[in-house]
């Protein structure tokens, strides 16, 4: 077993092609699970637990965010290899704990303020609770990423995935009960993780397993990244803001509706992940070894890019887009056309954040991000319920959208003034532009 794990893992005759392959695959059913799974959700159960689903897959991604901690991008740019993984391992398993006690707090709060039912409580926390197994294996899957085998953890990933949608898929037409479902998935999630990380941990020359963690090492990380964490947690909740709104204001079928409605959005994010994950280690040896404009010239390409996808994803959904999720969901989507579009632009705008919040961090710059994500999450969270409340889903959509391009505003003006104060006050940079 072990053997054959081994040799589909880690056998390849080109690493660099096998990464975009099997990153570009591991990302499609990261970002089309849910996706997946609501469309066989709302033809078996129906379209009230679909928005259950739906706020509960938000709130999961949410916390996920607590227990990956934005180390990743951070771990896969230490080319000094300041920290040695076991002192990341130590850090990613802290966080992970603590996901946990902060996703469950957090429900018990929200279930006593919006009246949520028993089953919808249990939905939404054993969500969360099945994230965990991202969270720890993440970490491992970094430590690749940075000795240039990305190939290995999206293999790993993928299966893992395609294992999770089929038991979730397999489990609702047979009980036909999503939390039966999803207790299942877990199971099997776990056991999918614990094979993949026996089966590849002591691979490497120096294996992994016998790294000694640094306890003050760990600390140091889980301040540095803190920004990180911060400002990627206040990003997925401006991004989810009015999907919270909805669940305020409105019913579990509407937040089904704008769920559907949303997931084009992350398209663009998805295809510009193909595109800039595997040219990270090098953009950052760019920026650590004092090459600013082979490292503004790439950064650039991704920008011109992403706009690209963006315009190509907005012409698709005007012609196809309302019969397309129509299809996909078995649910008329005809009155949320214009909708649709909005958001879709918003999606161009949440894709540029992303990618700066990315060169930013390799520049080690992470914590002024902060300050744009307190400025847009404070406007998130002072008009989201009355603009839902006011304006329904278009309202959600506009919102949405502002939001998006508020922060990427914000992140624009880091970047820049990041990146001409390290070239002035750098004299390997000065000699190199």
């Amino acid at each position: 077993m072990k053997k054959l794990v081994n040799k589909f893992l880690f056998k390849s005759n080109n690493i660099q092609r096998d990464t975009y392959v099997w990153n570009t695959i591991c990302n499609m059913l990261l970002a089309f699970q849910s996706v997946i799974i609501l469309m066989v959700l709302t033809r078996v159960i129906g379209l009230k637990d679909a928005g259950i689903f739906t706020i509960a897959n938000a709130n999961a991604n949410l916390f996920i965010i607590v227990g990956k901690y934005g180390m990743r991008n951070y771990q896969v740019s230490d080319t000094k290899n300041k920290y040695t993984f076991g002192s990341f391992l130590v850090s990613r398993v802290f966080t992970s704990v603590l996901m946990i006690i902060i996703s469950v707090v957090y429900v018990l709060i929200a279930a006593a303020h919006n009246n949520y039912t028993k089953d919808k409580v249990a939905v939404i926390i054993i969500m969360c609770v099945i994230k965990v197994p991202d969270a720890i294996e993440d970490v491992f899957w970094g430590e690749y990423q940075k000795r240039g085998r990305l190939d290995v953890a999206s293999k790993a990933m993928t299966y893992r995935l395609a294992i999770f949608i089929i038991t979730v898929i397999a489990g609702i037409l047979i009980t036909n009960d999503l939390i039966e479902s999803l207790i299942i998935s877990f199971a099997i999630t776990v056991a999918v993780m614990s094979v993949n990380l026996i089966c590849t941990i002591g691979l490497f020359k120096d294996n992994l397993s016998s790294q000694t963690p640094d306890t003050k090492d760990s600390i140091r990380i889980l301040v540095e990244c803190f920004p990180l964490f911060a400002g990627t947690f206040l990003n997925y909740y401006i991004t989810n803001a009015p999907k919270y709104a909805i669940d305020s204001v409105m019913n579990d079928e509407v937040q089904a509706c704008f769920g559907f409605i949303a997931m084009p959005v992350f398209v663009t994010s998805l295809v510009s992940t193909f595109l800039y994950n595997p040219i990270l280690y090098k953009l950052s040896c760019d920026w650590n070894e004092g090459h600013p404009k082979a490292f503004m010239k790439k950064s650039m390409k991704q920008v011109v890019y992403i706009i690209g996808i963006t315009l190509v994803s907005i012409i698709g959904a005007y012609i196809l887009g309302i019969p397309v999720l129509s299809l996909i969901y078995g649910v008329d989507l005809t009155d949320y056309k214009s909708e649709l579009l909005i958001m879709l632009a918003g999606g161009g705008f949440l894709a540029l954040s992303t990618w700066i919040n990315i060169v930013v961090t390799i520049m080690r710059r992470q914590k002024y991000l902060l300050i744009g994500n307190v400025i847009t999450s404070g406007i998130a969270l002072i008009f989201s319920e009355w603009v839902v409340e006011k304006y329904g889903v278009m309202g959600a959509t506009v919102l949405y959208t502002m939001l998006m391009l508020v922060l990427t505003l914000c992140y624009v003006v880091v970047f820049l003034l990041g990146y001409l104060k390290s070239v002035q006050k750098e004299g390997i940079f000065n000699s190199n532009i």
